[in-house]
């Protein structure tokens, strides 16, 4: 009985492995999509964020925290050379592990294809991360490495849309 106990654990713990394992490199294919293997877009809206969360039907979407809402204070839109460069940037962004913490962006992002929104984010250089789908559709939190590619980012986005919260 004892060993019948001990084979169960076994392929329990084994399997967990396994799936972890799958999980794992699912969660890195998707990744990519929104970083280095991120597609050119015609346009993107950055939009200044304020404040944090909050439920609410108006605001830019952080769509993880199910209903909730940042306060748009600020937009533009970028398209040809500055789109192109946005992009350039975007795909150089590192990724690590990360769970959400205080999100509270002070820039959001819509990338357009044509008339078509195909992706929408929001990153937070406080907790360095932003979120994104995963296979199943679900938007979920992506780490984001704080190197000289994310500083470059929120650099870029300052000059583009300057920002009343940040300072730096």
């Amino acid at each position: 009985m004892r060993h019948f106990y001990w084979i169960l654990l076994s392929c329990g713990v084994i399997g967990g492995l396994v799936i972890a394992g799958e999980k794992a490199q699912t969660a890195s294919a998707t990744v990519g999509a929104h970083t280095t293997e991120l597609p050119d877009y015609d346009r993107i809206r950055i939009y200044a964020l304020s404040g944090a969360p909050f439920r609410g039907n108006e605001g830019f979407p952080i769509l993880p925290y199910d209903g909730a809402v940042c306060k748009i204070v600020d937009e533009v839109e970028v398209s040809g050379k500055q789109a192109d460069a946005i992009c350039k940037l975007w795909r150089t962004l590192n990724d690590e592990p990360n769970q959400a913490m205080c999100h509270s962006p002070p820039y959001g992002f819509r990338f357009y294809r044509g008339e078509k929104m195909e992706y929408e984010t929001s990153m937070c250089w406080k907790c360095n991360n932003y979120y994104g789908p995963n296979d199943a559709g679900k938007q979920i939190w992506y780490g984001l490495k704080k190197d000289k590619q994310s500083a470059t980012l929120l650099k870029l986005c300052k000059k583009l849309l300057p920002h009343p919260d940040v300072k730096n």
